[in-house]
């Protein structure tokens, strides 16, 4: 029973989770779907955690800032040095955009066909892309933006794991690091 019980867990850890997300703009309504459940994203007001909130001053503001910039640099060269640990993705978006003027969408439509090639190369930097399909539509003769964009992460548990105790260790070490106010002066050039 032991050993029945072992081999799910070692099934569970080693083989990837597909996540599904589906993103869509449409008629100026923003929808997000997580394994085809929508969520609401709608903003609830909530007054007590605004007076809470302090000012920090701009020094604060600014370590903050690098320490927050070092961290995502340092996880950026662990997933490109270790490929190994990249999550798989499958990738699809279907865009329709249009003008009420066919010149000005011809325009458009020829621009927002060189973005397919930037768009892959940032997924490539943080996943192993193995599907990326896309359709640009343009509509000469109405007013209309609609997007859908869905795709599929593969990610297995043991990668997760290590991806978090890398993230922790890294700002562990920039937590634990003093700052320097020094290095926040602008410096003169001559």
């Amino acid at each position: 029973m032991f050993l029945f019980f072992a081999a799910i867990v070692i099934i569970f850890l080693l083989f990837p989770i597909p996540i599904k997300i589906q993103l869509k703009f449409m008629d100026n309504k923003f929808e997000l779907y997580f394994y085809n459940k929508k969520i609401d994203l709608k903003k609830t007001k909530d007054t007590d955690s605004k007076k809470k909130k302090k000012k920090r001053s701009k020094l604060k503001y600014f370590q903050t800032k690098k320490l927050t910039k070092d961290i995502l640099i340092n996880i950026y060269n662990i997933l490109e040095f270790n490929p190994l640990f990249k999550p798989s993705l499958k990738f699809k978006y279907y865009l329709s955009i249009g003008t009420d003027d066919a010149a000005k969408t011809a325009l458009l439509f020829g621009l927002i066909n060189t973005m397919p090639a930037y768009i892959y190369k940032f997924l490539s930097n943080f996943f192993k892309v193995k599907k990326y399909k896309y359709h640009i539509n343009p509509n000469f003769n109405k007013k209309e933006i609609n997007i859908q964009i869905s795709s599929i992460i593969f990610a297995n548990i043991v990668k997760v794991i290590y991806m978090i105790f890398k993230i922790l260790s890294i700002s562990k070490k920039y937590k634990n690091k003093p700052t320097n106010s020094n290095n926040f002066k602008m410096k003169e050039e001559y």
